[in-house]
């Protein structure tokens, strides 16, 4: 019977430590750098946007890449850092859609490189902390948001400019052959204004003749007269 309550109470004694030391597994917090934290998304491509760039595979590589930062730690993002640079160098370097081969396009390419080698940077800082990677990720993708709306701006201009040119050709085609059948109309139609001021003068030339005869035939004696 001794025996048989001691080995309970060991048992016992086993299941309380084993416990505590769970509930000490479970009250560890995890190191803040690999915490995920969810960021927010940046700003898509609308549709038009999407269907002039379909073959742009960098730019699809990259943004697809990029899915990665929706909910990532700082130590993830450390160690994604290199690759994300590498496919902007890609992106960078690659055919672009010539709408796109501007200057102000360019720049916003540059910057989204640049903030992509802080964060390989950061991968060297012993000490780093939490805080600074995450506020660095977010300039990442604030920079591949605006990126994303300088293309979409550019785009709807386009959309409008060339909307506007099929209006000024249906205007042309519909108004052309309309000012040119007046202009034909003008150039057939008789100047009854010359005609009749011509008419007028010869009957005013030929009644004064006639006027001017008879007054000479009036001073010339006849024999009856005489």
């Amino acid at each position: 019977m001794k025996k048989a309550a001691l080995l309970i109470i060991l048992f016992c004694s086993f299941l309380g430590c084993e416990k505590n030391i769970q509930e000490q597994k479970e009250n560890i917090k995890k190191p803040e750098l690999s915490i995920a934290i969810d960021f927010p998304k940046p700003d898509n491509l609308d549709q038009f946007s999407k269907k002039n760039i379909p073959n742009w595979k960098e730019y699809e590589v990259l943004t697809s890449f990029l899915e990665r930062f929706d909910k990532i730690s700082p130590n993830e993002a450390l160690n994604n850092a290199i690759e994300l640079k590498d496919l902007i160098a890609s992106l960078k370097d690659s055919v672009k859609p010539k709408i796109l081969e501007i200057g102000a396009f360019n720049t916003r390419i540059n910057v989204l490189e640049n903030e992509a080698f802080r964060l390989v940077d950061m991968t060297y800082i012993s000490a780093i902390k939490a805080e600074e990677v995450n506020t660095q990720i977010l300039k990442i993708i604030e920079v591949f948001g605006s990126l994303n709306q300088k293309i979409n701006t550019l785009y709807s201009q386009k959309r409008f400019e060339d909307a506007v040119l099929i209006d000024d050709n249906n205007y042309q085609t519909d108004t052309l052959p309309v000012k040119k059948e007046r202009v034909k109309k003008q150039q057939t139609k008789p100047n009854t204004n010359t005609n009749t001021n011509t008419n007028t003068k010869g009957l005013k030339k030929l009644t004064l003749g006639n006027q001017n005869a008879k007054s000479k035939f009036k001073k010339i004696p006849t024999k009856k007269d005489n």
